[in-house]
């Protein structure tokens, strides 16, 4: 989806939208709002991880929040179609191995690279 002829500022233009568009904290302070020309990747990152949190986690926890609160087998039933685990809420994911570790931040600095330029 990278497309290295797009002006730039392209995905930095459509994270400075996103971050306007959110409920991330602070994302009411202009200060908050990053300048799409700068290219401080530990801005981008934090911004970038901020909007990550809100979209995935609270989207999950939405969903599964939601399922929770329906009567008697319903959420069963539902968790069950949408292969939803019944301890879903109570998993604790794995820890990352060195290697998978080293492979995420490689992943990490390629896409910051593309936000940057």
């Amino acid at each position: 989806m990278h497309d290295p002829q797009a002006g730039g500022t392209t995905w930095r233009r459509l994270v400075v939208q996103a971050v306007k568009e959110s409920a991330v904290e602070h994302a009411y302070d202009p200060a908050w709002v990053p300048d799409p020309a700068s290219t401080d990747e530990r801005l981008w990152l934090e911004r970038i991880t901020g909007l990550q949190r809100e979209i995935l986690e609270e989207t999950n926890r939405a969903a599964v929040e939601s399922v929770a609160d329906l009567p008697g087998n319903q959420a069963s039933e539902i968790r069950k179609i949408l292969g939803i685990s019944e301890e879903y809420a109570l998993m604790i994911p794995d820890d990352l191995s060195d290697r998978q570790i080293q492979q995420r931040l490689t992943e990490l600095r390629r896409l910051l690279r593309s936000v940057a330029s």
